[in-house]
């Protein structure tokens, strides 16, 4: 089942960080919601539409919906051009061009930005690195780059963008006048301040005041109505080994207004039939790869990598994703999750995950069959996570040719 959540109110998310209700106190949210807080309000609308009651009764029936429920995603969606939008991938970089040619004379018709690839290179022998083992190289910038700071880029890319990143084409079709061109922000924060009610008086106490941080799911992109663009979530669930009324009724415990996030603010439930993106890799790709026996791995959610005795919560212990080898890797700082484990009826220890539009290189000389290999990792959840982090759509890929 494919479905669209779009919040009508700020989303609240929370991150782990603690809140009390002290003076200038803010509480802090995620700038985009991780994928077991969706699954778990999935999980809770199916619950219900089972029949399954809140307590002790049915405490084994919720339980058991762990195992029962999974989704791909979340990614964000755009419902004016209904297509999804995408992480940028840490291997890009955006910088701006020289507008004005040796002879000083100005050149409009000219593009003002151009992406640029990091790309796996040998270390010389000048070079010190504290890479871990799996690692073999360092990524760095292309020596033709100029030497000037990148310029910030959009969180999320549109997909035509986002579909010639992975194609790997040429540097001409890389060239921008605006970074605007290449995505959106994302959701916008909505920030709101409160105040601590005396509860003897019912009125508010002096100088107690604190805010709250929201997600607003629209684009702006000008100042009239039609220059808004609304946003939503994007999420695939599949329902495995629930009984035949409750498979019956997900459908529709999925659709309608329901509350999502802190606060139970509400937000608009909908299935829709068609998918975000295509379920096989272009051909183009797979192709690519099978030549070259390389690729790049393209993180769309956070991946979890905190299996029994990895200390290294960006990339798998074996340093292999199923037979293909990683050879360097592009990640961003790890964001940190802990959350309710309903199983054990207790808190979730706090987790370090490598985050959405982290980038692996992976050498695929050890791989029969390539082709297979890059349809088990396009739009699926890695495998070389925790199995209930697989359920909850942690680690959603798309492959890429590496050039």
């Amino acid at each position: 089942m494919i479905l669209t959540i779009q919040p009508r109110d700020p989303l609240i998310v929370r991150d782990g960080r603690p809140f009390y209700a002290f003076p200038g106190a803010k509480v802090r949210g995620y700038s985009f919601p991780p994928p077991q807080v969706i699954a778990g309000a999935i999980r809770s609308r199916v619950g219900f539409g089972c029949g399954y009651r809140p307590g002790e009764q049915d405490k084994d029936k919720w339980r058991g919906l762990l195992n029962q429920v999974r989704i791909l995603g979340p990614v964000l969606f755009s419902l004016r051009t209904n297509e999804a939008l995408f992480p940028a991938p840490l291997d890009a970089l955006l910088v701006k061009l020289d507008s004005v040619d040796q002879n000083c004379e100005s050149k409009p018709e000219a593009k003002q930005l151009r992406l640029y690839r990091l790309t796996p290179e040998e270390a010389g022998g000048d070079v010190a690195t504290n890479l871990p083992e799996p690692l073999e190289r360092p990524v760095f910038a292309p020596a033709e780059m100029p030497k000037s700071k990148p310029e910030p880029m959009p969180a999320f890319w549109r997909k035509r963008h986002f579909d010639n990143w992975l194609l790997g084409d040429p540097a001409t079709s890389l060239e921008i006048d605006e970074p605007t061109e290449l995505g959106i922000t994302g959701p916008e924060v909505e920030y709101r301040t409160h105040v601590k009610i005396d509860p003897n008086l019912q009125t508010a106490a002096e100088s107690m005041l604190y805010e709250t941080s929201g997600l607003q799911f629209l684009h702006r992109a000008g100042n009239t109505i039609t220059d808004v663009e609304e946003l939503a979530l994007f999420v695939q669930v599949v329902g495995e080994g629930l009984s035949a009324d409750c498979a019956a009724a997900m459908e529709n415990s999925l659709s309608g207004v329901h509350p999502l996030g802190g606060e139970r603010r509400l937000a608009l439930w909908g299935a829709r039939a068609e998918p975000a993106w295509p379920e096989k890799p272009p051909k183009e790709i797979v192709g690519e790869v099978k030549s070259s026996k390389r690729a790049r791995l393209l993180l769309l959610t956070p991946a979890d990598f905190n299996t029994d005795g990895n200390d290294l919560p960006f990339i798998p212990q074996s340093g292999m994703f199923g037979r293909a080898k990683t050879v360097a890797a592009a990640v961003g700082r790890p964001i940190t999750v802990s959350g309710f484990d309903l199983a054990k009826g207790s808190p979730k220890p706090g987790r370090r995950l490598a985050p959405a539009g982290s980038v692996y290189f992976v050498d695929l000389g050890n791989v029969e069959n390539i082709e297979a290999w890059v349809e088990e990792h396009w739009m699926k959840v890695l495998p070389e996570q925790p199995e209930q982090s697989q359920r909850d759509g942690y680690g959603l890929t798309a492959v890429g040719v590496w050039r």
